[in-house]
């Protein structure tokens, strides 16, 4: 839903370990500019990615031309490897966001993987049911939702690693902000707005370009979720 670190933290650094110990005599280095595409939709020869740097836009492309949003993944994500197991094509883009460095896997190298050692098909049923908990809570976010409270549960999602700056946490978009908004349904003028109303109530500070200090955690949180309040 946002820049996805959050499935890093739920299913954890060993899993992680796990998932690349297995990987690893199947997998290559590769390289990817900015703006590159890593598949478009409709591809069948794909690969599976294990994101070591940098960021990677999961999209689709409307029929007037506008872009929808679905996943950004960051460093340490893993993804692309579901139509590698169905045999069907992609369904959606992918594009380096900026430079990006990852351990690719073929479909023939995962195949063979997971034909050596069938406890990668396990941890592969794990990261899809991880996957689709994220996807049915941005359904909801997309549903229910309005502006500033989507900008605000943006912001929250950034929030606990932030660094702080005396007793206020720093947060940075690392990806461009309408990417960033993309996600949660929002253009980026009404990203703008809904940054502009927190800013106004006295919520949010606005350092910079795309950078933000939270100045009253507790009512972003609020708005975040509405019956909070």
């Amino acid at each position: 839903m946002h820049v996805n670190e959050d499935t890093i933290q739920t299913l954890g650094k060993d899993f992680l370990e796990e998932l690349n110990v297995l990987l690893m005599p199947y997998s290559q280095p590769r390289t990817f500019v900015p703006g590159e595409l890593l598949w478009r939709e409709g591809d069948r020869d794909g690969m599976m990615v294990f994101l070591m740097e940098g960021h990677v836009k999961i999209y689709n492309l409307l029929p007037e031309g506008n872009t929808v949003t679905y996943f950004i993944f960051g460093p340490g994500n893993v993804f692309g490897f579901m139509p590698l197991l169905d045999d069907e094509p992609y369904p959606v883009f992918a594009k380096a966001v900026d430079t990006v460095t990852a351990k690719t896997v073929t479909r023939e190298g995962l195949h063979d993987a997971i034909l050596q050692d069938p406890q990668l098909a396990l941890l592969l049923i794990r990261l899809l049911s991880r996957r689709l908990r994220e996807a049915f809570q941005q359904a909801d976010v997309l549903s229910s939702r309005g502006v500033v409270n989507k900008v605000a549960m943006a912001l929250c999602s950034l929030s606990e690693e932030a660094p702080r700056q005396g007793d206020h946490s720093i947060l940075t978009l690392s990806v461009p902000s309408r990417d960033f908004a993309g996600l949660y349904g929002l253009t980026p003028e009404s990203f703008s707005r809904g940054i502009t109303t927190l800013v106004q109530e006295g919520i949010i500070h606005r350092l910079g370009n795309n950078a933000f200090q939270i100045l009253d955690a507790a009512r972003l949180r609020q708005h975040a979720v509405p019956n909070m309040i």
